[in-house]
């Protein structure tokens, strides 16, 4: 399956014909799970492209969950919607409100692996305590300035993000922040490469 955690596009829409005919032929081989991004949530005709996502045969997931069935068994795929406030650039990270996560999902039925496709990994201890078992995430472009430590500076201006890039476990939650592979304000990419993630998922306890 292919699932896409947001920014496909920018918010004015540039890239939207692009990422529509990609959806297309992605779907023609695969399942696609795609859920928004910031700047899919700042288009000026969100609804439409939501409806031509869709009809290019993804499954687009905002605030909703999809099954995927294989003979290996079942997930549950769900599409976590911000609003815009979480992507605000101010120097402390924006709270979620109180329950916001099973308000907005439900519960995880934990029968299934519960993949949550989340576009900001800053909320990741969030995800976790909700009961994601795999979650998905971008939007920090690898840091921008990449060290060995990890990544210098957020797309909210803010230094030195805990979740930037690669993988990372929480508890028994599995988070894979992608580097991406596109730029926008900041056209920068220093020991940061493009990255696009092939990822095997396993019923054991193995990342």
């Amino acid at each position: 399956m292919i699932v896409i955690p947001g920014d496909m596009l920018i918010k004015n829409g540039k890239g939207e014909n692009v990422c529509l005919d990609l959806l297309e032929q992605l779907a023609e081989s695969y399942p696609v799970f795609y859920a928004p991004g910031n700047h899919e949530l700042r288009l000026e005709n969100q609804a439409e492209f939501e409806k031509r996502a869709a009809d290019a045969g993804a499954h687009y997931l905002k605030n909703e969950k999809a099954v995927y069935q294989s003979e290996k068994g079942t997930m549950n795929l769900y599409g976590l919607s911000f609003s815009e406030e979480a992507y605000q650039k101010v120097w402390k990270k924006p709270a979620l409100r109180e329950n916001q996560l099973p308000d907005d999902l439900g519960q995880p039925n934990h029968n299934a692996i519960n993949v949550l496709l989340a576009h900001t990994p800053e909320y990741a201890e969030e995800y976790a305590r909700w009961g994601a078992d795999i979650v998905f995430s971008g939007h920090m472009h690898g840091g921008i300035l990449s060290f060995w430590f990890g990544g210098v500076i957020s797309p909210a201006l803010r230094f030195f993000p805990k979740y930037s890039k690669g993988y990372y476990r929480i508890g028994d939650t599995h988070l894979y922040v992608s580097r991406g592979l596109g730029l926008h304000h900041m056209k920068l990419r220093f020991f940061n490469l493009p990255e696009l993630a092939f990822i095997t998922v396993r019923g054991d306890s193995e990342p």
